[in-house]
């Protein structure tokens, strides 16, 4: 079940973004990345999920949009948790390598991942209207 809750997040954030296309749009954009630095660091990829983070801090920086007080509060919980799960010198060095991609670079790898866990989506749709996995 928490399998399938992942993916349905995936799938909510892989139609976040493709409605988020505009340079404009670079505050939402952000937010979505970040969402799914959360995503990935919940659903154990440590290393991606300090990348993704590292990238979303350049574009903040960038534009000069700061994350909203609640987010950061759950950004810094995850950093910790990061810190704790990779060590404080692989962290640094995935952080470093998403700060030196651009946003055009981090799009293509989230939307690389969200393919993936929306195909996941679709599979467990389709293995439940046949039969093949509990729909629960």
């Amino acid at each position: 079940m928490r399998q399938q809750a992942y993916h349905k997040a995936g799938q909510v954030l892989s139609e976040a973004l493709a409605l988020q296309s505009e340079p404009t749009d670079r505050v939402m954009i952000v937010g979505t990345l970040e969402a799914l630095a959360e995503l990935i660091a919940a659903r154990g990829d440590a290393t991606t999920a300090a990348r993704l983070f590292g990238a979303t801090d350049t574009t903040r920086e960038a534009i000069g949009g700061p994350r909203a007080a609640i987010a950061g509060a759950d950004y810094a919980r995850t950093i910790a948790s990061l810190r704790e799960s990779l060590g404080k010198e692989t962290l640094v060095s995935a952080l470093a390598t998403g700060r030196g991609m651009s946003l055009d670079q981090v799009l293509i790898e989230a939307r690389a991942i969200l393919d993936g866990l929306v195909s996941k989506v679709n599979r467990l749709r389709l293995g439940s209207s046949v039969g093949l996995v509990d729909a629960a």
